[in-house]
């Protein structure tokens, strides 16, 4: 038994309700996985004897493609002691592992973790009789969110009864994750929010905003995203995006909410965490549903197959309701018909549709996204967005009015979807599209738009050499005349320059594409200059993966775009 990785989980989590400390173990050619994982629960068992605890333990086995039986080995621990918590799940992999380290520094550790969060624990147990939210974190502890949020250094914590308790509330929170679609439908939602006069605030994989403005740069998709939003006391609502890792790394801290929304679940990222499958991968994002309390609602993609096998196998503490943009769907359909609500098109409209009635919100064309509503991944998105602001309890009129708002300014959803005019006539998409799902509503895109483009596309290096081609042969489906391929200079991975573009190159090769239709460029900018030289008048130009923002706005400003009406 080796360890690959050790780690705090804050809140509920694939193992448990409760936090904890879980490690990530891979096991020697020929070891018997069922007896060293018996070794370390004997082990943490004796560890937690031994300093007076008590705790619950799960473990989970699963096969590496390449790596062979590894296993995720957990057990349950109070939320002042998950340092020590997970000291003591890594010495119990030493003593499995046939090693005899010495206990004495666990112990220390946790005497020392609890002596200083002496009185954490009797306020914690206080907020949860008082059905308060907590944010707590190594500098902090807040009772309420947003508006009814009260926070206090983690060294200055007041005595239970000098809480006004009946002051820490709670405001309408929404989780947003998915494999495809997350950014935008938490920008949209907030985007409705404030239609309705909300002060709003959202977090995504592009930074924190607060009414629209960003505060905060970068990746902020975790639970210290969430705790960072939350506490800010100016906020009516909050939408927060909760991607995989942070969920698989950390758990979910935020209980309680209003609404949570699961667009999809499709290959991306797999190989993490004991994550080797959709089902596997489903479960991990579907921990946003228990989060929700019991009079919210959960929002799922019905179009998602793996999505949808997960979650018909559950049993869920709040109401679904399904989106699709097929009104024909079956899973939509049977929904309806058993008393559900559900989210379609229409008559060109989209609805909501519960028993024989369909309550119509706007026509689908009109939310600039949606590109007159050819981008079918965008109407989804729309479905999606529309049913958890109306879970929020958001008025229509105000849905409608933000569906109409949203991306008709460029800034509105940078790196998704946004499309220029340049001045010598060429236009330009620009789609985040990394993975096959994002990668198939762009090429369904782009046949609905009816033109063939030319592609500017790279990839970061943590994918299989496998996967790389894959993608590479996907692209091969939009019709392209030429392919530049670029490196991700800021993404390899550990990859060698060149390496990823290669492996791409050798995908579209194999669909019979000419090789010397392929052109190759260091970065995004310098492969939208190769593909204005080689595209000709009235091309489509398509640049995919589009993370250089403040370079490429630039480059589009150089070139005279303006947002195209098409």
């Amino acid at each position: 038994m080796r360890l690959v990785d050790s780690r705090r989980l804050t809140g509920l989590n694939r193992h448990d309700d409760r936090a904890g400390a879980a490690v990530s173990v891979r096991f020697d050619p020929g070891e018997d996985p069922s007896a060293a994982i018996a070794r370390w629960r004997e082990a943490v068992q004796h560890g937690l004897k031994q300093l007076g605890w008590t705790a619950t333990l799960h473990h989970r086995q699963s096969t590496d493609p390449i790596q062979g039986p590894e296993a995720e080995l957990m057990f349950t621990a109070e939320v002042d002691r998950l340092y020590a918590a997970t000291e003591l799940a890594e010495w119990a992999v030493a003593v499995a592992s046939g090693e005899t380290p010495d206990l004495h520094p666990v112990q220390a550790s946790a005497a020392a973790q609890v002596a200083a969060g002496r009185g954490l624990l009797e306020l914690l147990a206080r907020a949860r009789a008082e059905d308060v939210p907590v944010l707590l974190d190594d500098e902090a502890l807040t009772f309420g969110w947003g508006r009814h949020g009260r926070t206090w250094p983690i060294d200055e914590l007041p005595a239970p009864n000098a809480v006004d308790w009946s002051a820490c509330n709670k405001i309408p929170v929404a989780l947003v994750t998915g494999t495809n679609g997350k950014t935008t439908t938490s920008r949209l939602v907030a985007r409705i929010a404030r239609e309705a006069g909300l002060r709003t605030g959202n977090t995504s994989t592009d930074g924190i905003d607060v009414d629209g403005v960003q505060v905060e740069a970068g990746d902020w998709t975790g639970p210290g995203a969430a705790r960072t939003l939350l506490r800010r006391t100016e906020l009516d609502v909050a939408i927060l995006e909760a991607a995989r890792g942070g969920l698989l790394r950390r758990g979910l801290e935020v209980r309680g909410c209003d609404a949570a929304i699961v667009t999809n679940v499709d290959h991306d990222h797999l190989g993490e965490y004991g994550v080797h499958d959709l089902e596997d991968l489903a479960a991990a994002k579907g921990l946003v549903t228990r989060a929700v309390r019991p009079g919210g609602r959960i929002v799922l993609g019905a179009q998602s197959p793996a999505l949808v096998r997960w979650a018909l196998a559950q049993s869920f503490g709040a109401p679904v309701e399904w989106f699709s943009t097929d009104p024909d769907d079956p899973v939509l359909a049977r929904h309806v018909a058993t008393g559900g609500v559900g989210w379609t098109i229409a008559d060109g409209m989209i609805v909501r549709r519960e028993a024989t009635t369909d309550e119509a919100i706007l026509p689908v064309t009109q939310p600039p996204i949606t590109f007159g509503g050819k981008a079918r991944h965008n109407v989804a998105n729309v479905l999606g967005s529309v049913a958890v602001a109306h879970a929020l309890g958001i008025t229509t009129e105000a849905i409608a009015a933000g569906c109409r708002a949203f991306g008709a300014d460029p800034g509105d959803n940078p790196g998704r979807a946004r499309a220029w005019t340049l001045a010598d006539g060429r236009d330009v998409l620009l789609d985040f599209a990394h993975n096959r799902a994002g990668l198939e509503a762009i090429v369904d895109l782009v046949r609905a738009l009816g033109r063939a483009p030319v592609v500017c596309f790279g990839m970061a290096g943590d994918r299989s050499d496998a996967e790389l081609r894959d993608l590479g042969t996907m692209l091969a489906r939009l019709g392209p005349r030429v392919v530049v391929l670029r490196e991700a200079a800021a993404y390899r991975r550990g990859r060698d320059a060149g390496e990823v573009p290669a492996l791409l190159a050798e995908g579209l090769h194999a669909t019979g594409f000419p090789q010397s239709a392929i052109h190759f460029a260091d970065d995004e900018p310098s492969s939208l200059d190769r593909a204005r030289e080689l595209a000709a008048p009235g091309e489509l130009i398509l640049l995919l993966l589009h993370t250089e923002r403040d370079v490429v706005d630039a480059w589009l400003r150089r070139a005279g775009a303006r947002l195209a009406a098409w």
